[in-house]
């Protein structure tokens, strides 16, 4: 928990001081992940921010997924109108090559010296906020026993009840290494390595 508070801390240091070299503006239009991450991100983050500068408004736009808030973007590469994304880093990395995101100004806060080394990927023009786990969920009262592979997935019993996430999601991207080892290759992983989306 610790270490969630030290880059949470991060992240509102981060935002406080983006904000106050954006000339102070009136409005931040901040686009993250919708549910329970925005009320989250809401409490942590946002809800302080507010208190020590309540003279700066901080719209918080939802969007379903990375590949989503990548295209709206994209569509306002010309008249931007998004201040700070969070997205997922295999997303931000295409974000950043197509010059869609600015680089960090390390002057900016001194607290990004406070982030875990893994949350910095060369080439991505951001710093991590969050990690993620990927895991199995199942139906404890239909699901019998408890799985204990993932190639649970594809056991027959539970055709057309498995629900994934699906690429570019940082999750269907992890899923998809899982599944291409378990099928005895190493193409995915290796190329995902060289791209440093893996550690």
């Amino acid at each position: 928990m610790n270490g969630f508070k030290r880059i949470v801390g991060a992240a509102l240091a981060a935002l406080l001081s983006l904000c106050a070299t954006a000339a102070l503006a009136d409005t931040v239009v901040l686009t993250g992940y919708p549910g329970i991450f925005q009320e989250n991100y809401t409490k942590a983050v946002v809800e302080p921010f507010r208190k020590a500068n309540p003279d700066i408004q901080v719209e918080f736009h939802a969007s379903p997924n990375s590949a989503q808030m990548l295209g709206t973007l994209r569509a306002q590469a010309g008249a931007p109108q998004i201040d700070i994304v969070i997205m997922d880093v295999s997303v931000a990395k295409a974000a950043t090559a197509e010059g869609l995101l600015a680089p960090i100004d390390e002057t900016v806060t001194r607290h990004l010296g406070d982030l875990y080394p893994q949350a910095r990927v060369e080439g991505v023009n951001a710093v991590g906020v969050t990690f993620d786990n990927l895991v199995l969920l199942h139906n404890t009262d239909k699901v019998r026993p408890a799985p204990t592979s993932w190639n649970a997935l594809w056991d027959a019993r539970y055709a057309r009840q498995v629900s994934i996430p699906a690429v570019p999601d940082i999750q269907g991207i992890a899923l998809t290494i899982i599944a291409d080892k378990m099928a005895g290759g190493t193409s995915q992983g290796n190329r995902m390595k060289a791209s440093g989306l893996l550690g």
